[in-house]
């Protein structure tokens, strides 16, 4: 499934998605490129000034300003430092783990589509 559909299928539903990274500028830059920073309510970057992830900081910033509910908030991540993050931040956690590593993380959820993103999102949120 692409990664475009998926995005538009999550505001379709009612959601928002939101970047949170330690890069800077260019993740603004290869959004644009491939025409998907429509999709985000807000793109978090370094040149925000918040402390790095597995500090939850950044997330914390987004559930205050925009009232986000921690039972309803997912962190997606590819890391360990995304998980970390998202459970500091008390959100559920979702580990994107798409070359099938099978690393455990604890999160609440493993997933190796892009496919299954929308479908966890839509069965649980």
């Amino acid at each position: 499934m692409d990664t475009q559909i998926i995005l538009e299928e999550i505001i379709d539903n009612g959601n928002f998605n939101y970047v949170v990274t330690h890069r800077g500028t260019s993740t603004l830059e290869l959004l644009r490129k491939y025409d998907l920073e429509k999709y985000f309510r807000e793109i978090v970057i370094k040149e925000k000034g918040f402390a790095r992830k597995p500090n939850p900081q950044s997330i914390n910033y987004l559930k205050e300003k925009y009232e986000m509910n921690n039972d309803e908030t997912v962190m997606i991540g590819d890391r360990i430092l995304d998980i970390e993050a998202g459970r500091n931040a008390m959100v559920h956690t979702c580990f994107y783990d798409e070359f099938k590593t099978e690393k455990e993380l604890g999160a609440d959820i493993t997933i190796s589509r892009l496919s299954e993103i929308a479908l966890y999102l839509k069965r649980n949120y």
